[in-house]
C-alpha cells in the first residue's frame, strides 16, 4: 500500500521504489549491529549439528522429495503479475494487487490452520496444490484485468492451505529431539531448489510462450497429485503413465522429460 502511495511522488518509477525500499532495509542492519546485543551463552560451547537426514526415517525423507519436486515445479510469483499486466492490470495498480494477495494469504492462514487439524495435514496441503494448479490453468486463458484480479486473490488460498500444514506435518514425521533440525533441513530444500526453479521458468519463458509454461506448470503438479492419491490407494500407475505419454505426445520433449523423472524418483 505503501508502495503505491509513493508511485507517483517517484514519477511512476519501480525503480525509485525499491531505492525507498532500501533505506529500511539499511536502518535495520545497522540496528542490528549497533543497538541490539546478545545475552552471552551458559554453560560449555555445543557443537553444531550436521545438516544430514541421517536422523530421520523415511516418510519424513518422502514428504522432503515431494516438497521440493513441488519447487523445483514452482515459479516467480513475479511471473503472475506480469500475465496480469498482460491482461490489463495497470502498472500502478500492480502493488495494490501484490497487497491484496497478502491480505488473503494472512487471513486464509488461520482457516488453513484450522483445517489441517481437522481434516489432515495431507488433505489441507494437497487442497492447497489443486488450487495452485488451478490458479495457473486459469492464468493461462486470463483475458481481462478483473479475472487476473479474482485468480491472484484465489492464490493467497494456497499459501493459507499449504504452509501452515506443511509446518506441522515436519513437526508430525520427526521425533521432538530431532524437530528443529528437521525445519532446518527442510527450509534448506526448499531454498536450494528454489533458485534452479526460478532460472527453469525464465529459461522456459523465454524460448516457449508464457502461456504454454503456466499450462505446463498447472498439469504437471495436478498430474503429480494425481500419481499419489494413485499410489495411497493403492490403485497403481497405469492411469499416472498413460497421462504422461499424452502429455508428450500433445507438448514437448522438456515436458516427457520432467514427468517421466518425476514417476522414477517416486517409485
Amino acid at each position: 500500500l505503501l508502495a503505491f502511495l509513493l508511485l507517483p511522488l517517484v514519477g511512476g518509477s519501480y525503480r525509485g521504489i525499491f531505492w525507498l525500499a532500501s533505506i529500511p532495509a539499511v536502518l535495520c542492519v545497522v540496528a542490528a549491529v549497533t543497538v541490539v546485543r546478545e545475552v552471552p551463552a551458559q554453560g560449555p560451547p555445543t557443537r553444531l549439528p550436521l545438516l544430514t537426514l541421517r536422523p530421520y526415517d523415511r516418510r519424513f525423507k518422502g514428504f522432503l522429495l515431494i516438497v521440493t519436486l513441488f519447487t523445483l515445479g514452482n515459479s516467480s510469483d513475479a511471473f503472475l503479475l506480469l500475465r496480469a499486466r498482460e491482461a490489463g492490470v495497470a502498472d500502478a495498480a500492480i502493488p495494490l494487487l501484490w497487497a491484496a494477495l497478502h491480505v488473503v494469504k494472512s487471513a486464509s492462514a488461520f482457516l488453513g490452520g484450522i483445517l489441517a487439524d481437522r481434516v489432515g495435514r495431507r488433505s489441507a496441503i494437497v487442497a492447497g496444490w489443486l488450487v495452485y494448479a488451478a490458479v495457473y490453468a486459469g492464468f493461462a486463458e486470463v483475458a481481462t484485468a478483473g479475472q487476473a484480479w479474482g485468480l491472484l486473490l484465489v492464490y493467497g488460498l494456497y499459501f493459507g492451505l499449504t504452509e501452515g500444514g506443511e509446518r506441522a506435518l515436519v513437526a508430525d514425521l520427526v521425533p521432538p529431539e530431532t524437530r528443529a533440525s528437521a525445519y532446518g533441513v527442510y527450509h534448506t530444500a526448499i531454498g536450494l531448489a528454489a533458485l534452479p526453479a526460478s532460472l527453469l521458468t525464465g529459461w522456459l519463458a523465454s524460448i516457449h510462450n508464457l502461456l504454454f509454461l503456466l499450462c505446463f506448470l498447472s498439469v504437471g503438479l495436478a498430474l503429480w497429485h494425481l500419481f499419489e492419491t494413485a499410489r495411497k490407494f493403492a490403485i497403481g500407475i497405469q492411469c499416472y503413465q498413460i497421462l504422461n505419454i499424452f502429455l508428450a505426445l500433445v507438448f514437448n520433449p522438456t515436458t516427457s522429460v520432467l514427468l517421466i523423472s518425476a514417476i522414477v524418483v517416486a517409485r
